[in-house]
């Protein structure tokens, strides 16, 4: 488990890093991936699966008009969606909304799908643990917001950078995610890398592409050796299958 958020290792990342990258960093701890309690709101049937659609977040809205347009509570969709209402509003975000769209009941899409397509990343990215395989895809899961993919791998199996950057954060004081790196790229983009066994890069390390960066493992809140992956335009998550793809 790592340390929650205001724990001297934060203090010091934030000493540390940009303040975008620190901004990152507590979206991380506010999406993290691990599993835990949540409230049980638009789950459909007895799989107990949520469900809903992706709803693009457009200028001139806000929270308060997206609850009453779809009669969502409004803390369900801070809640799935992590977000922080003091926060700027995030424009060309995909939410997950949960329940039907008003105008279009064939719309609903099930726990595990991602939002609609966006325009591949203007940087090439390679699949970060050669020898693993996916296990689970981005998009919400068990009723909480799943950003990135999980990939299995035996443990200790080599992490590699997806593409050349430079590392920005390297430690374990977010919940959840264990021993984390989060490298940053060309264009604004972050690749991060959690539940590591041990780290093999610290901060302003420069990597390349396909340099190993860490090992496969379980620290976090981790049901098994895996590497949990995220690829973030700034702050923004989106799914990585839009810009990789798995080895043969």
């Amino acid at each position: 488990m790592g340390d929650a958020p205001g724990s001297s290792e934060w203090r010091r990342a934030a000493r540390r890093v940009t303040v975008p990258t620190f901004a990152l960093l507590l979206g991380l701890a506010a999406g993290s991936c691990a599993g835990g309690g949540t409230r049980d709101r638009g789950r459909s049937g007895s799989s107990g699966e949520l469900h809903g659609f992706w709803h693009q977040a457009a200028a001139g809205e806000n929270l308060e008009l997206l609850s009453r347009r779809f009669h969502v509570p409004l803390a369900d969709l801070v809640e799935l969606n992590a977000l922080d209402p003091r926060d700027p509003w995030p424009v060309g975000r995909p939410l997950f909304i949960p329940g039907r769209r008003p105008d279009d009941r064939r719309s609903r899409v099930s726990v595990g799908q991602a939002p609609p397509p966006r325009n591949r990343l203007p940087i090439r990215l390679v699949w970060p643990v050669p020898s693993g395989r996916l296990s689970s895809p981005f998009g919400p899961r068990a009723g909480r917001p799943h950003e990135g993919i999980d990939i299995r791998a035996p443990e200790g199996s080599p992490v590699v950078a997806a593409a050349a950057g430079t590392v920005v954060y390297a430690g374990s004081g977010v919940r959840g995610y264990g021993h984390l790196v989060l490298v940053r790229h060309a264009n604004g983009v972050v690749t991060v890398y959690a539940h590591n066994r041990r780290n093999l890069v610290k901060e302003g390390d420069a990597v390349t592409q396909g340099q190993p960066i860490a090992e496969v493992g379980r620290s976090g809140r981790s049901d098994g050796f895996h590497l949990h992956f995220e690829v973030r335009e700034g702050e923004t998550p989106r799914d990585p299958l839009i810009d990789l793809r798995a080895p043969p």
